[in-house]
């Protein structure tokens, strides 16, 4: 499976950080479509979520997690928006069980703007 390379997610991080946002989304889509995975789904999502886009956010954490059903982030990011819309019914699962996988990731969400509550 193709993995996003650690220096490919820094310099996402980067552009998500000096908001260029479109060429980070363009950087995620040329990767989704040579090789889907679930860290560049998630990483789009990521973006989406940062740009307000909460329905494409969630379509792609989805994606994720059809590729790979116990990704960390995409569970804990898709548990946070389930909860925001009030469709609880997940979330509480999906965010317990991204922290019982990768117990750091609280830290990680609240860095990428997921309150971590």
């Amino acid at each position: 499976m193709f993995l996003l390379s650690r220096g490919t997610v820094a310099v996402l991080q980067i552009r998500r950080a000096k908001k260029e946002t479109k060429e980070a989304l363009a950087d995620l889509d040329k990767a989704i479509s040579l090789q889907p995975s679930a860290p560049s789904y998630t990483e789009r999502g990521i973006t989406y979520f940062q740009l307000s886009d909460f329905g494409r956010a969630l379509d792609d954490f989805d994606a994720a997690l059809k590729l790979d059903q116990h990704f960390p982030m995409a569970l804990f990011a898709r548990g946070y928006l389930l909860r925001q819309s009030k469709d609880s019914r997940f979330s509480e699962f999906d965010m317990t069980e991204a922290v019982r996988r990768q117990p750091g990731i609280l830290q990680r969400a609240k860095e990428l703007g997921f309150g971590a509550e």
